[in-house]
């Protein structure tokens, strides 16, 4: 969860080293496959909702279950 929010955060200060490791999906679920102002706004979403959970990791258990 550390890495994501740094990656997110790295892209969202203009680092290039990481604008391609977080490119858009193609698909009917995922939406544009441009990076706008929607992709830019999910990964502030993604920060400062990484931050928080961090923030209060005694308050959170995490668990991954993939769909696809």
């Amino acid at each position: 969860l550390e890495r994501l929010r740094d990656i997110c955060q790295a892209v969202l200060d203009g680092d290039d080293e990481w604008s391609d490791e977080l490119e858009p999906t193609e698909g009917f679920f995922f939406g544009s496959t441009e990076k706008d102002d929607f992709y830019y706004q999910d990964l502030k979403h993604t920060v400062e909702g990484l931050n928080k959970v961090l923030n209060e990791l005694d308050s959170y258990d995490f668990y991954y279950q993939s769909s696809w």
